[in-house]
């Protein structure tokens, strides 16, 4: 048998290649020539030869990207504190799993008010291992009893302790859940006040080093006039240099608030613009904090109802252990089969079950419930007490902060006249360089106390409405 030799193939050469993407752009020609004609035939003869699908006789391509859960923060958000609560409430890790744990207690709630399962039983006795009478034909036919029988517990006094214990836990779980997302809360709006007093100290940085730049151009066409020595311009330089390194660890600050705002949400958290950080600190320093923890604040604080419904779980229990005194029943029927001669072949029996509740007695459920009750007690006094000399602190606080604000105002205020004097008379060639530098980091400090100053007073108002529990409630339950 003959074998024809196969050569692999070589590299394809210039003319070849050169004939190749004649031949595509001269069937692409013909194709389209074919779409203005409205004759679909050559298209699809170019569309094989191409190794393409047709263009006119093509099925609408699908969208190659599903539909995906937003994976940026939307920045109109960031000032709507019901939208962050719910945000926090349905992304949050922390609030996810408590609410989770809420979801189980939930399930309890569902168990509780479930009846017992009866029992079925079957059995056999009287089964033949020796020898049997004569009068027996077949042991194993005719002496075996056979018997099914059913049962049931009857609690009596415990469903309904047992229903409002369960309903207690859940009750705990999810005031606990809205504790965490308080928390969560208040803290993604402390988050947020350092995102924006980052930028803010950011935005007064680059204004600063706009002049710095200007006075620096300034300085070196002085200095190439030969109006003042290199060393002039050296001191711009540097300072020009140092305004720059502040304005980068502002920005650092910036981005790692933005980290710390993902971390809480899931979400890539935006900048603030200027002026909606400059919005954003205003709205919150304009937030109306209450003088103390009023009774109504009191019966509203998620920490307080979280212990309220504590202290109802606490008396569930006291509940269910006084139910552990009252015995149950247990309840049985059954039915029995005999072949075996002389005995009654249908049998039937009935019995009660009474467990004598000597030993225990819910005992320790009722020093567990009255040591609960006096700990949740101490616990919510606690609470309000400290929460209202908290609040009463971050008052004073506050207005020491306004107080301080307006007179750094006044100072920044002479400084930029000082400034603006000082640098008419640089330019006029009358001025000095050193005292211009002295005064605009003068104003640097003071910008960037008084923005330190609003930062403190965010602190504040955050710290209050914290204490307050001014939150708003998620809408999603």
């Amino acid at each position: 048998m003959l074998h024809r030799s196969r050569r692999p193939p070589g590299p394809v050469t210039a003319r070849a290649r050169d004939r190749v993407p004649g031949r595509r752009r001269a069937l692409a020609s013909l194709a389209e020539l074919a779409n203005l004609m409205s004759f679909p035939l050559v298209p699809t003869v170019a569309a094989l030869v191409l190794g393409s699908a047709p263009h006119a006789h093509a099925a609408p391509a699908a969208d190659p990207s599903p539909t995906l859960a937003p994976s940026t923060l939307d920045p109109d958000l960031l000032a709507d504190d019901q939208a962050l609560i719910d945000l926090v409430w349905t992304r949050s890790p922390e609030v996810l799993l408590a609410r989770g744990q809420a979801s189980a207690a939930q399930a309890e709630v569902v168990r509780a008010g479930l009846y017992p399962n009866p029992e079925l039983s079957l059995d056999a006795s009287s089964l033949p291992l020796g020898g049997a009478p004569a009068e027996i034909d077949s042991p194993w036919r005719d002496g075996p009893a056979l018997g099914v029988g059913l049962g049931w517990t009857l609690e009596l006094g415990k469903r309904a302790p047992r229903q409002r214990l369960a309903k207690a836990g859940f009750d705990t779980a999810l005031g606990q859940a809205r504790v965490v997302a308080e928390d969560r809360f208040f803290e993604l709006l402390s988050v947020l006040s350092r995102l924006a007093m980052a930028e803010l100290r950011a935005d007064a940085m680059s204004g600063l080093i706009a002049q710095s730049q200007a006075l620096l151009d300034l300085q070196e066409k002085r200095a190439q006039a030969g109006d003042i020595a290199q060393t002039e311009v050296a001191k711009a330089e540097l300072e020009h240099a140092r305004l720059a390194a502040q304005q980068g660890t502002a920005l650092s600050e910036r981005e790692e608030a933005r980290g710390r705002c993902a971390q809480l949400v899931g979400l890539a958290c935006p900048a603030f613009t200027p002026p909606a950080a400059r919005a954003w600190v205003d709205r919150a320093l304009a937030y109306t904090l209450p003088s103390t923890l009023t009774p109504e604040l009191q019966a509203a604080h998620p920490e307080l109802q979280a212990l309220d419904a504590e202290a109802r779980q606490a008396r569930a229990l006291a509940d269910v252990a006084s139910s552990a005194a009252i015995p149950d029943l247990g309840l049985r029927a059954g039915y029995a089969y005999n072949s075996l001669p002389g005995n009654i072949a249908h049998t039937a029996s009935l019995g009660v079950s009474i467990p004598l509740t000597f030993a225990s007695r819910g005992q320790a459920e009722a020093a567990q419930s009255q040591a609960e009750l006096q700990r949740i007690g101490a616990q919510r006094d606690a609470r309000i007490a400290t929460a209202a000399r908290a609040i009463e602190t971050a008052q004073r606080r506050l207005d020491l902060a306004r107080q301080r604000t307006r007179g750094i105002d006044q100072t920044l205020e002479r400084a930029r006249a000082l400034t603006e004097t000082l640098t008419t008379a640089l330019q006029r060639g009358a001025g000095n360089l050193a005292d211009l530098l002295i005064a605009r980091r003068a104003i640097q400090e003071i910008q960037l106390d008084r923005l330190a100053t609003l930062e403190l007073a965010l602190d504040a108002v955050l710290d209050a409405r914290r204490e307050a529990g001014l939150a708003p409630r998620p809408r999603t339950p």
